[in-house]
């Protein structure tokens, strides 16, 4: 039986004043764009170093596939749009998605994190052999990973987003689901 896994790079079309808002200034809105268009692709390359890991763009806002840097596409098992909605929304839609299509385990990482080890992202598909599911906490409250077998509805609604509750909600949802969790080192 073959494992069928998908690593999904949740992320922003690398458009001015759209991303990286927050480095602005110091950076120019063009500056941001280009660091994120960076990240993304140093992250498709990381990517490249999974074995039996298709990878997935799940990109926003849905009209701007054409603005997702070419080799990250190239390099992509497929394109998905978010949709609308908070980051729960978007989230739960491409696990579902995903899923659905008969992926035997989703992971799901921020375009933001372009120096995440790739070994954590695997260590991070290691958990769901067993388990189903798998996150990667952050030392600000919040997660860089995050994996499922199935969709667990409750992770993704009743989470203050952005906030350093995520991560301690996230597990309360799974808890109170009584779905058994397993984390990789923190990043």
């Amino acid at each position: 039986m073959s494992v069928n896994r998908a690593l999904v790079l949740l992320t922003k079309a690398p458009i001015p004043g759209f991303v990286k808002t927050r480095l602005v200034p110091p950076l120019t809105s063009e500056e941001a764009a280009e660091l994120s268009r960076r990240f993304l692709l140093d992250l498709v390359e990381m990517a490249a170093e999974l074995p039996g890991v298709d990878l997935f763009l799940a990109y926003t806002p849905d009209d701007a596939l054409d603005l997702i840097p070419g080799a990250a596409r190239a390099a992509a098992a497929g394109c998905l749009p978010q949709g609308p909605g908070d980051v729960g929304h978007k989230m739960r839609r491409v696990f579902q998605t995903l899923l659905d299509a008969g992926r035997d385990s989703v992971v799901l990482i921020s375009s933001d994190i372009p120096t995440v080890p790739s070994e954590y992202v695997a260590a991070g598909f290691d958990r769901l052999n067993n388990h189903a599911a798998a996150l990667g906490p952050c030392v600000d409250g919040g997660y860089y990973l995050l994996g499922f077998t199935r969709v667990i509805p409750a992770v993704f609604s009743g989470i203050d987003w952005s906030s350093n509750r995520v991560s301690l909600q996230t597990r309360e949802q799974l808890q109170r689901a009584r779905v058994e969790l397993r984390c990789v080192p923190p990043w």
